[in-house]
């Protein structure tokens, strides 16, 4: 119950934080891609929350294939949540990383002290 907690309000945030955009700037024409961005980070927080950080890593890295607003993608992502994406992508593939590794460190550990 409480991994759903953290997730739902973790999609709140964001909704809240695209919703507050500056006068004069207008909402993002992409649908798709936005909606595809928001999948990402709430299946990366679940994975996270599961401990499974391989599996977060992979989603995460995927976030820097989406595309940004061009005349070849005109429903990409705005530069702004491009930049907000990619902002936190790096920052949770550090911590699955680094949490990833601790565990791969432990388990070598303890196989070594058992000889």
């Amino acid at each position: 119950m409480n991994k759903y907690f953290i997730l739902l309000f973790i999609v709140l945030i964001t909704a809240i934080v695209s919703c507050n955009k500056p006068p004069g700037v207008t909402a993002p024409t992409s649908s798709r891609f936005h909606a595809d961005s928001v999948a990402i980070i709430a299946k990366a927080n679940q994975f996270r929350l599961e401990k499974e950080y391989d599996s977060a890593i992979t989603l995460l890295d995927s976030a820097f294939l989406l595309p940004i607003q061009s005349n070849q993608h005109p429903d990409g992502l705005s530069p702004d949540d491009a930049r907000r994406l990619m902002s936190y992508a790096i920052r949770h593939l550090m911590f699955a990383y680094n949490h990833s590794r601790r565990i791969t460190e432990d388990t070598n550990i303890s196989s070594g002290s058992e000889r």
